[in-house]
């Protein structure tokens, strides 16, 4: 590894420069803030799909196995449609809370 203080040419794993000691591998202070914005966006988007998948077929599930012979199809449709759209709020919600998370 050259040393960018004084060229000199150190090993791989040298830390610091034999000749000038400066130092050679600086220890990384954290992802940057486009890095963690993108994760929280794909965490955020994880969390409403998943919520409005299981929110979905939960309440679709259970709709049509406790289905009175009054209630229609399309009930159960709208009520697994009202479950989507809760599930998805929480884990919009569950995403807020893991983003503001230390």
């Amino acid at each position: 590894m050259e040393c960018p203080s004084c060229r000199h040419m150190n090993s791989a794993m040298a830390a610091r420069c034999e000749q000038c000691g400066a130092t050679l591998v600086h220890e990384a202070v954290g992802h940057s803030r486009a890095y963690r914005q993108a994760v929280r966006n794909v965490n955020t988007r994880m969390f409403v799909g998943v919520g409005g998948g299981i929110g979905f077929a939960l309440i679709a599930t259970v709709g049509t196995a406790i289905n009175p012979r009054g209630m229609d199809d399309e009930f159960v449709r709208g009520a697994a449609l009202v479950g989507a759209a809760v599930g998805a709020l929480l884990g919009r919600y569950i995403a807020w809370k893991e983003s503001r998370r230390p």
